[in-house]
């Protein structure tokens, strides 16, 4: 069977194949709570050896999470259990029984079928099978308990050809009201029937509902129930050497019917059993089989096969217990009332807050960033706010110690009509750490809680934020804006109609002007740019009265497809006139990285002064997240989750480029020296990779690129880096972007598109790049040849210096010197996903 595009997502092309055993081993592992592996996936087998007895008969379940295996569990493990799995099962005969609380997760038998066909691609068909979905036990009828011989029914089938006179203690009784096994086609040949202990159905397969399988356990005190795919005119010859296997060899039943079924070449599945019916070899009792003479001729082509188990070692180490994290959670009560599951109708409501430690399987989501508290003492207290559409803000303390669970914040919240929509965020200071929702569509409805995202910061060593931004989409169905400051207070605003859409977009729109046209003026354009972003700052001002000054440092958190320009808001002294000349000393405040203090020349706002851009003179450091993003806790087989990205050798690295940005002259980028893709290429070292299919090539050889540097050309929504028709960006995948922590990607326009989600930083981040390098407008290859070697250079000598800088300062520093030569396209260079990276440092 061919491996799904989820699991080529979920364990890469070579790995996909193990899917199946991963997730089959997995669930073994769990319900046997057995955790050595996850330390050390290297004790994969041992794990195995020790969740897997020796009867070979083992169980499958444990926690709801095994199902979501994808989401969470990383790469490295799953492959090692994987592996593992594969090559134990290759020596052994197990049996896998999918325990009765997995019924209660999927709630309905077609899902329960998904799961057992998923097994049996580890184990092999008819070696996989559920217990009842029902707890309860039904005796067994008065005549399996009684009877000396067994009793055969096939209500709609004869089965004269059967030698029943050869099968000791087993005979047919067609009219009979209950039996021991009964052969029927499907369920409703059963009415005739008052009690089974096993049915076979024959013939196709057909699906089984938890109606029907509650009909077989509590009115017929079915035992087990099987399914067989095969014709009628065949069943009386393949029953009858089952029951010879059962009377006169002593198997059991499912070792018996799964020898014959191959014999036959027929699928068998097993749609809900007891072991003790299935397993065990007593069917027909012992004093039954003692007094059978040998063995017959006509069954000796059959052979039970071996389920012996190896010998296991025995570790001097304590056995670990699954591991556990602590992450924010949030409940909502009313009176007396414990934790509530559906929002109250009316009245007060006590949403509290707290931040708890979990075991990996009680909380499915990202672990709450205890490497980002900045601790003081064996606690730290941090601020918990409240957003919501139409409501002021609210904010309380809690209490979080280096281990354990924190104090609680509690909100008393009045309820009202409508639907709920909370947005909580916690903070240290002016940092975002943690965001999560706290939603019901309306009072009486169900309340879902889960966490959004979980915030890194670039290089704790340095200054906190001056303030931080939360600039969403999405918050009650409408666009907003929250701020947090540096004393905790937090200020939260809806944008309104498409007041982030507009500002985007016309400073987008001058921007480009200034980009595309290197021959017109450039001061008249950076003059409306600042005209604009002077009023996107007056605004920001509005929301955060004490806003801080220029050369700040500040915190960007937003959805990966939401842009807010905030780098061209303008906290500058306006010059007068619209035709105001660029400042004569901005070349040297650019190059120094600061403004001149109490500049004479800004005061009399007799020219306009670069330095005034938010994007110019201050550090950005933008956090993007993706609304449902995959959880994957402790991604890394170490058990810690890394505070940031931390990137020391950016030295691999796979470039390749458009012909398109060669298609300039010398003479059109006077007096600057011409940039062409071949000096790209030597200045960093590479070959240029002509075609994607070598790309694809590149990304999978011995040496992996640790930096992608992409010089594209973008024809509609495809992205181009030869003469062919290009890559759409919607079936980008991770084989385009491998494992490379850092990826440049400039062309014209690879960093805005019209349709969310759509650009080129969201598509390549959707599939692991972590940092993404773009431009926000088209851009002329003269120009972007330039700015895609120097940014390149500069993040590669940046990995291996003794000082540690951001990716932030790396781009800021390159705008500054774009714009000191007169080239706009600096500003449009933005980074994503930068805050979860630094470079450099010992």
């Amino acid at each position: 069977m061919g491996v799904s595009q989820q699991d080529i997502e979920w364990l890469g092309e070579e790995d996909a194949h193990l899917g199946s055993a991963a997730r089959t081993a997995l669930g073994i592992l769990v319900a046997a709570d057995e955790w050595t592996w996850w330390r050390d996936p290297s004790s994969a087998a041992y794990s195995l050896g020790e969740a897997i007895p020796r009867s070979g008969n083992v169980k499958w379940g444990g926690d709801p999470n095994v199902l979501k295996a994808r989401d969470w569990l990383e790469r490295t493990r799953a492959v090692a259990i994987g592996q593992a799995f594969l090559e134990l099962s290759g020596k052994l005969k197990l049996r896998v029984r999918v325990l009765r609380e997995v019924w209660k997760w999927v709630r309905d038998a077609e899902s329960m079928g998904l799961i057992c066909a998923d097994i049996a691609q580890a184990v092999g068909e008819g070696r996989v099978y559920p217990e009842w979905p029902s707890g309860r036990r039904p005796s067994r009828h008065s005549l399996a308990v009684a009877a000396v011989e067994r009793t055969v029914l096939s209500p709609s089938l004869a089965l004269d050809e059967v030698p029943f006179d050869q099968i000791v203690y087993a005979k047919w009784t067609p009219d009979a009201k209950a039996a021991d096994l009964v052969l029927v086609n499907s369920v409703n040949s059963l009415r005739s029937v008052d009690a089974a202990e096993i049915v076979i159905f024959y013939g196709p397969e057909e699906q089984y509902s938890l109606e029907s399988l509650e009909v077989l356990r509590s009115h017929l005190r079915v035992q087990c129930a099987i399914h067989v795919g095969i014709e009628a005119d065949a069943v009386p010859a393949w029953i009858s050497d089952v029951l010879l296997l059962l009377s006169q060899q002593g198997w059991s039943l499912a070792t018996a019917i799964e020898a014959v079924s191959e014999q036959f070449a027929v699928k068998v599945s097993i749609i809900a059993a007891t072991q003790t019916t299935l397993v065990s070899k007593s069917w027909f009792s012992a004093g039954f089989r003692e007094r059978i003479y040998g063995q017959r001729d006509d069954i000796s082509r059959y052979s039970a096969g071996s389920s012996s188990f190896p010998v296991k070692d025995t570790l001097e180490a304590a056995r670990p217990s699954a591991p556990t994290t602590r992450v924010l959670d949030a409940s909502v009560s009313q009176g007396n009332a414990s934790k509530l599951g559906r929002w109250p109708l009316k009245g007060d409501a006590t949403i509290s807050v707290s931040i708890q430690t979990k075991s990996l399987l009680q909380k499915l989501r990202q672990p709450f960033p205890d490497d980002q508290v900045e601790w003081e003492g064996p606690s730290k207290v941090l601020a918990v706010h409240l957003f919501e559409v139409d409501r002021q803000p609210a904010s309380a303390k809690l209490r979080l110690p280096r281990t354990g669970d924190s104090s609680i914040a509690t909100f008393t919240h009045v309820v009202r009509s409508g639907e709920v929509d909370i947005r909580i965020v916690v903070t240290d200071g002016a940092r975002i750490l943690q965001t999560a929702r706290l939603q019901a569509a309306a009072p009486g409805a169900e309340i879902r809680f889960f966490v959004e995202n979980r915030v890194t910061d670039v290089d704790k060593q340095t200054s906190g934020f001056a303030v931080s931004l939360l600039v969403n989409e999405g918050l009650g169905h409408q666009p907003s804006m929250a701020a947090i400051t540096p004393a905790g207070g937090a200020v939260f605003s809806l944008l309104s109609g498409n007041q982030i859409d507009d500002a985007r977009k016309d400073l987008l729109a001058v921007l480009q002007k200034a980009v595309s046209n290197p021959s017109l003026p450039l001061a008249p354009l950076m003059m409306e740019l600042a005209s604009l972003g002077s009023s996107l700052f007056q605004t920001l001002r509005e929301y955060v009265p004490n806003w801080p000054g220029a050369g700040s440092r500040f915190q960007l958190v937003t959805q990966s497809d939401a842009f807010f320009p905030m780098e061209y808001a303008y906290d500058g002294v306006l010059p007068e006139t619209s035709d105001a000349p660029l400042c004569p000393n901005s070349g040297a405040c650019l190059k120094a990285g600061a403004e001149i203090p109490n500049c004479s020349i800004r005061a009399a706002q007799e020219a306009l002064c670069p330095m005034g851009f938010i994007g110019v003179s201050g550090i950005i450091e933008r956090h993007t997240w993706r609304p449902g993003d995959i959880v994957r806790l402790w991604a890394n087989p170490a058990d810690e989750w890394p505070s940031r990205l931390s990137i020391r050798d950016l030295s691999e690295i796979a470039f390749a480029a458009s012909n398109v940005a060669d298609q300039f002259t010398a003479d059109q980028v006077a007096p600057h020296a011409p940039v062409k893709i071949a000096d790209i290429a030597a200045a960093l070292g590479v070959q240029r990779i002509p075609t994607w299919g070598d790309w694809k090539e590149r990304l999978t050889g011995n040496r992996p690129p640790s930096m992608l540097v992409m010089l594209v050309h973008m024809k509609g929504s495809a992205m181009c880096i030869d003469g062919d028709a290009g890559v759409p960006i919607g079936s980008l995948s991770s084989k385009y972007i491998g494992n490379a922590p850092v990826t440049v990607a400039i062309g014209c326009s690879t960093g805005y598109a019209k349709s969310p989600g759509s650009d080129l930083p969201a598509a390549l981040r959707r599939h692991g790049a972590r940092v993404v390098i773009a431009a926000m407008t088209e851009v002329l290859g003269r120009h972007a040849n330039r700015a895609t070697r120097d940014l390149a250079l500069r993040l590669r000598d940046a990995a291996t210096s003794k000082v540690s800088s951001s990716v932030g300062e790396i781009v800021g520093a390159l705008r500054r010197e774009l714009l000191s030569d007169g080239l706009a396209l600096g500003l449009s260079i933005v980074a994503f996903g930068d805050a979860d990276a630094v470079l450099g440092g010992s």
